[in-house]
């Protein structure tokens, strides 16, 4: 799946992609709000080691900073979130070290009562992401995997409550 150039931003990310999937337990519609809702990140400190802060937000996009570390590297990072399409989220990096980079949420329904994310993380071409590339690759992939299980977790302990 290639997300390139898909923003309403204008910014194409043209890195290669790193993907991860992950079944959860919950209706697809409930799963498609937990991922939009990043109030709801930013107040239960969700994912470990990652900060959220909300700036501006409306029905069908919201402004963040996102403060993470990738092992010794500290990345602050600004994004778009467009949830127009509640079940195809499109997060644009707009300000920090992946600026113009994407990260993309596909859930579809799996069953009922459960649905698929997949999760494409594609970095901007730049000169550190291609030396650094296998390396950088291995620890977004780590990262998505940690991320995706901690929605899971939260979705399917009821801790969210959808809206």
């Amino acid at each position: 799946m290639s997300v390139e150039g898909d923003t309403k931003l204008g910014r194409r990310a043209t890195g290669r992609p790193v993907s991860r999937s992950i079944l959860i337990d919950r209706p697809a519609h409930e799963v498609a709000q937990q991922f939009g809702d990043v109030d709801h990140h930013e107040r239960t400190d969700l994912h470990t080691g990652t900060r959220f802060h909300v700036l501006e937000q409306d029905d069908d996009f919201c402004e963040y900073e996102q403060h993470s570390r990738v092992g010794l590297i500290k990345i602050r990072q600004q994004f778009h979130l467009d949830r127009s399409d509640r079940f195809h989220q499109v997060n644009t990096v707009t300000g920090g070290n992946l600026n113009g980079g994407t990260l993309v949420f596909d859930i579809v329904e799996s069953g009922p009562g459960s649905a698929e994310v997949t999760a494409t993380l594609t970095p901007p071409n730049t000169f550190l992401i291609r030396v650094a590339g296998p390396i950088l690759r291995r620890a977004i992939d780590r990262s998505l995997a940690a991320a995706l299980e901690e929605d899971r977790a939260d979705l399917e302990s009821g801790r969210y409550a959808a809206g």
